[in-house]
């Protein structure tokens, strides 16, 4: 369900957060390949009739990064989470850049993070609906960067 928050006490209209179920894991190999993310389902609430959303934004959540491979492993590339609407096109809506999700040792662990999206899909999620993503050529350096926990979160904005 939906976080309704009061985002200052100058700002009269609300933003509502939603969330996916989550994975388990998610794992990134050494093949670039489209992967399915969670949906995210919006309900009908009271702030899409009150309200006029002004932006979407996606942020991506994950509690660890686990490292499988032999080596020091990070992203190869830039890389794009997609979100769409049914059988809608799939459309960019959080860059995630080149080597990030650093992971420094062979079988080690890296903290997990919240990557927020700067880029508004305001035109693709346009209120209560279940939404499809995926990880657009997912790839790491080399084999198994593991991600657990993982969550795709949808913020709107409204005004």
């Amino acid at each position: 369900m939906g976080q309704f928050t009061q985002t200052s006490a100058s700002r009269s209209a609300p933003t509502l957060t939603f969330a996916s179920m989550q994975f388990a894991t998610f794992t990134l190999t050494g093949a670039a390949i489209d992967t399915a993310l969670p949906d995210v389902v919006v309900p009908a609430v009271t702030a899409f009739v009150n309200f006029t959303i002004d932006r979407v934004e996606v942020l991506l959540k994950f509690r660890q990064i686990h490292n499988d491979a032999q080596a020091a492993n990070k992203l190869d590339g830039n890389q794009n989470l997609q979100c769409k609407l049914g059988g809608g096109a799939w459309t960019n809506c959080l860059l995630i850049t080149d080597d990030t999700l650093y992971v420094a040792a062979a079988g080690g662990d890296g903290p997990g993070d919240v990557v927020v999206g700067s880029t508004n899909i305001a035109a693709v999620i346009v209120g209560p609906a279940t939404y499809n993503f995926q990880w657009d050529l997912c790839k790491a350096d080399l084999a198994n960067l593991v991600l657990r926990d993982v969550q795709v979160l949808v913020k709107f904005y409204f005004r």
